[in-house]
């Protein structure tokens, strides 16, 4: 188990709440097994890990112990999918490059970020400031991946954590999950704004592009709405717009 998590369990109120509430414990454990399998050490030092153990754990404390969990849940899972996804298309690699995520090729989503970071932190000044805010020294072209990396692995073992919960809470909506198309449409509703900052064409039919951008977005919207079946809700809103958009089967690999 990651020792900041493990520590965290020796100690009496910790391990008390945790067994008052076992859904709790397998959703750390879950959490810490995430941990184990990403690269999170080689970016983020031991002293900084600890500190994020102890803020998820309390964060998922949070969770199980709050009046409406399944609303405390979607709450922290919309929040980290949106910094996550800003990141996410800036991490995938242009082809042929492998791309562990899967989600390069889906509508809007191109790879074509990846070697832009430099030129995107000139032309968006608030997204600059967000890496600024991670970095104890001036954000030259080198600094700014470094950050770019550790921001991304730590939001990924997050969001991770969070979806593990969502899945502990058996908030899965109707026949089919809602979370991968959620984490295609925020990714590609990122992309299409980052690509407006950057001047380049909408990765979507020009014809309809301003409209899909909309709909993607409005899947965040679904969901932090409360929807039993997010996807379906969705898809029900496209359909009433006359948008065509194929069923999204995303992975975070």
């Amino acid at each position: 188990m990651f020792e900041g998590l493990r520590r965290l369990f020796s100690r009496k109120s910790a391990a008390d709440a945790a067994r008052r509430n076992p859904d709790l414990r397998q959703v750390v454990q879950e959490a810490s097994e995430i941990e184990s399998r990403l690269p999170l050490r080689d970016y983020v030092d031991e002293p900084r890990r600890s500190v994020l153990a102890r803020e998820l754990f309390l964060e998922l404390h949070g969770i199980f112990n709050a009046l409406e969990p399944h609303t405390a849940c979607r709450d922290r899972l919309v929040r980290t999918m949106l910094e996550f996804a800003r990141l996410q298309v800036l991490y995938i690699p242009p082809a042929p490059a492998q791309d562990p995520s899967g989600l390069r090729g889906t509508p809007g989503v191109t790879g074509e970020l990846h070697g832009r970071l430099e030129e995107l932190l000139q032309r968006n000044t608030d997204f600059r400031a967000e890496l600024e805010s991670s970095s104890t020294s001036e954000l030259d072209p080198e600094t700014a991946r470094q950050v770019l990396r550790e921001r991304y692995w730590t939001a990924r073992w997050r969001l991770e954590s969070f979806e593990a919960a969502r899945r502990r809470l058996g908030d899965t909506g109707g026949d089919k999950d809602w979370y991968p198309a959620f984490l295609h449409a925020a990714c590609a509703h990122q992309e299409h704004q980052f690509r407006r900052d950057l001047g380049l064409p909408p990765a979507f039919d020009p014809a309809s592009a301003t409209a899909t951008a909309t709909a993607y977005s409005i899947y965040t919207d679904v969901v932090v709405s409360g929807a039993t079946d997010p996807d379906r809700e969705w898809r029900e809103y496209v359909r009433a717009s006359g948008l065509s958009l194929p069923a999204i089967e995303a992975k975070v690999a």
